[in-house]
């Protein structure tokens, strides 16, 4: 049986493609720059990936274009992106976090506060909050950026996968 297309391979597919991939309030993205977004965070998040270890991305945003945007960058770099629950407060999103060893969060304005003062195991440089300008700057430091995987058959980014935190957790012992 022939391997199933990844998500990277199906998002470089449409990378060429100059019609709507992603409308969003008063803005809209073509499928050429929906790929273009994605890897560029790919691009800044391999920056942080620690070797030997899987790569989880943690989102903590609400429904807006950047966790799509993560999303494929994690197609593109190999991460997994773990949707954390906003519903969840202080020693128990903590707990969550530590349990699924991010090695970056992704949030924004009106969720980051969730997160002070909470030891959440993941550097204070690797939270990103996607309405400051400093992550405007590093998203844009990486503009341009070659989707990673392009020439590789599909990796690093054959087993990127989404999962959501925070209502159920694995058997004890068991990684994500």
């Amino acid at each position: 049986m022939a391997d199933s297309p990844t998500v990277a391979h199906l998002l470089r597919e449409r990378g060429p493609e100059d019609h709507p991939a992603l409308l969003f309030e008063d803005r809209g993205w073509s499928w050429a720059e929906f790929i273009q977004e994605c890897a560029a965070r790919a691009a800044l998040a391999l920056t942080w990936r620690r070797a030997g270890r899987p790569f989880h991305i943690g989102a903590l945003l609400e429904n807006v274009p950047d966790y799509l945007f993560w999303i494929g960058a994690a197609a593109f770099s190999g991460a997994t992106v773990v949707g954390i629950n906003p519903t969840r407060r202080g020693a128990e999103l903590a707990a969550d976090i530590r349990y699924t060893d991010c090695d970056l969060i992704i949030t924004e304005d009106r969720l980051a506060g969730l997160l002070d003062g909470l030891d959440l195991g993941v550097r204070r440089d690797r939270i990103l909050d996607i309405d400051t300008p400093a992550y405007g700057e590093l998203v844009a430091g990486h503009r341009g950026a070659d989707i990673p995987g392009r020439a590789g058959g599909g990796r690093p980014g054959h087993h990127a996968a989404a999962v959501h935190l925070g209502l159920d957790r694995p058997a004890q012992g068991r990684r994500l």
